[in-house]
């Protein structure tokens, strides 16, 4: 069995995030997330259930999923805040503070294996606009450096495809 080993720096995960949809392994205007810490893919199905009193166990059905993406990173300025502060346009220009402070829909591939995505590459994404929630940057004595929980509610189904 083959495991999926993150350490090596051909298998670093690699997240991107864009105001437009990703057609290719292109980054220009895209935030390529940096200081990522840890990511946690959630595909949490709901489960609708009841009782009857002709039965002693419940009945259950599925119901459609919550997808979310969790991480935590080491924040910068240029990504916190954007690379410029007139005429923002892409998800660089605007940084992670606006786009979630906007509500702005952002689109995203989350590479398993590259840190320059190219043929072959897999990944995960939505065809559907997705929302930044949950952003709360901290620091502190004991954490010198600017640290953020991040959270990507996802709108519609995970995606799994190749390059």
């Amino acid at each position: 069995m083959a495991y999926i080993n993150a350490s090596e720096a051909s298998s670093f995960v690699t997240l991107v995030f864009s105001t437009a949809t990703i057609s290719s392994t292109a980054t220009t205007g895209m935030i390529v997330v940096p200081g990522l810490q840890n990511i946690t893919v959630n595909n949490g199905n709901g489960v609708f259930r009841w009782k009857t009193l002709d039965s002693g166990s419940e009945k259950a059905i599925a119901t459609p999923a919550t997808n979310q993406l969790s991480l935590n990173i080491v924040m910068d300025p240029t990504t916190f805040f954007g690379s410029t502060t007139t005429n923002q346009v892409t998800a660089a220009e605007r940084g992670l503070f606006k786009l979630s402070n906007d509500k702005t829909p952002i689109y995203y591939r989350m590479y398993w294996n590259a840190t320059n995505p190219t043929t072959g590459s897999k990944y995960i994404t939505s065809s559907e606009g997705s929302f930044i929630t949950g952003l709360s940057p901290t620091v502190s004595p004991d954490s010198p450096v600017w640290l953020a929980p991040l959270t990507l509610e996802i709108s519609g189904d995970f995606t799994a495809s190749v390059v």
